[in-house]
């Protein structure tokens, strides 16, 4: 029976064919995986942004309110105890704030460097009027009576929480704008163009043949 090639190029190369497939679909499917966890990621990282930095302004909104109204417009001073009580009844907490500050540290160091610049002093300048928690105690009620600020303080104050707080929309702005640009790169990324899978398959091939 005379030998022809087309009896062992045949089977090759359906074996070869098969192969490729298999490996082909074992690199989309690992990509795909791992587009899913960097796309899950952005999105949960968008909704950290947009609450803990939408919140923080409306906490300044409040605590800008809450000094005015307390001291009648700047005409009389205001105790720790006064403040104290009217926090607690606002719900005025920055954690969600400090929650994303830890996110963008562990996983984004220049966004955090961006953030200590235009974020951390307001968060200083919140925390410097807030009383200490440890003082928070029915122990501790005379003490913070007898701490107080004066209607010019106080006024000074609210300016700087003001103009801080200010800077807090735009911020949001550009920071949601470069997280929605790293979910666009990221879907981009995930097709390659015909170049790339061609060198892919040939490099595969190789792996095959030797």
């Amino acid at each position: 029976m005379p030998f022809e090639w087309k009896d062992v190029i045949t089977p090759v190369a359906t074996l070869t064919a098969a192969w490729l497939g298999a490996r082909l679909a074992l690199i989309n499917d690992i990509r795909k995986k791992a587009l899913d966890l960097e796309t899950e990621r952005l999105e949960r990282l968008a909704v950290e942004c947009h609450c803990a930095v939408s919140n923080l302004h409306i906490y300044c909104l409040r605590l800008h309110k809450i000094l005015h109204t307390l001291s009648k417009g700047y005409s009389r001073s205001i105790t720790a105890v006064d403040l104290s009580r009217c926090l607690a009844e606002s719900a005025i907490d920055t954690e969600a704030a400090q929650r994303f500050q830890n996110t963008l540290e562990l996983h984004r160091p220049g966004d955090f460097e961006e953030w200590k610049r235009r974020v951390v002093p307001l968060l200083e300048h919140i925390h410097a009027v807030i009383p200490s928690p440890s003082l928070a105690t029915a122990d501790c009620t005379e003490e913070l009576r007898r701490m107080y600020g004066r209607p010019d303080q106080i006024k000074i104050y609210n300016e700087k929480l003001a103009e801080l707080a200010g800077k807090l929309p735009s911020y949001r702005q550009q920071m949601m704008a470069r997280i929605a640009g790293d979910y666009r790169a990221s879907l981009h990324s995930a097709s390659p163009n015909i170049r790339v899978m061609t060198r892919r398959i040939w490099r595969a091939m190789q792996d095959f043949v030797r």
